[in-house]
């Protein structure tokens, strides 16, 4: 994905590629799934986010983010299960917004991925809350936020920075720092 703009509604695997994929612009969203058999992400081969945004919100059972090889940062959260409709959002160290984002049905995974997550910088992320802005898909790019409840800081220490509940996460997923899965899925 080199450029554009692409949002998937899915049930199953939002965006599921079977081999390598590069990302190195355009902005992508997903709506992913609720059931832990499926992921909103899923790459067989190496996934190099490289350029563009993603926002992908769906379940944690077989969540995966962007691999380490990657040029540009992501951040991989595990938020627990959040009600349909419940904002996710992440700010920077000025209290700039990197992401508002409400997904349409419930979710427990968010994978983030944008030109403005550096790292060894610190991030604090925040879920409820309003937004008197217009969302496009979910994403908001304008609008006052009023605050629901922060869940948390992190420093961005490498190219995907994992956050979040642990034990839900696909052992082998890119960005997890485990080794492949050479069976596949259960």
């Amino acid at each position: 994905i080199a450029g554009g703009y692409i949002y998937v509604n899915a049930q199953g695997d939002g965006i599921d590629v079977n081999g390598d994929w590069v990302m190195s612009g355009g902005q992508v969203i997903v709506d992913g799934p609720t059931n832990d058999g499926n992921g909103a992400l899923d790459c067989n081969g190496t996934f190099a986010m490289n350029g563009g945004f993603l926002a992908a919100a769906g379940s944690a059972g077989m969540a995966e983010a962007p691999s380490e090889s990657s040029t540009q940062a992501s951040l991989k959260l595990n938020l627990g299960v959040q009600p349909a409709g419940t904002i996710v959002r992440i700010v920077n160290a000025k209290g700039d917004a990197i992401l508002t984002f409400t997904p349409l049905k419930t979710y427990a995974s968010v994978v983030i991925s944008s030109p403005e997550l550096v790292k060894g910088s610190a991030y604090t992320i925040f879920t409820g809350g309003t937004c008197s802005g217009t969302a496009k898909d979910g994403l908001y790019t304008s609008g006052t936020y009023t605050a629901g409840t922060q869940v948390g800081s992190i420093e961005l220490t490498s190219a995907v920075t994992p956050y979040g509940q642990s034990g839900t996460t696909r052992p082998g997923a890119p960005g997890t720092g485990m080794g492949r899965n050479p069976g596949g899925r259960p």
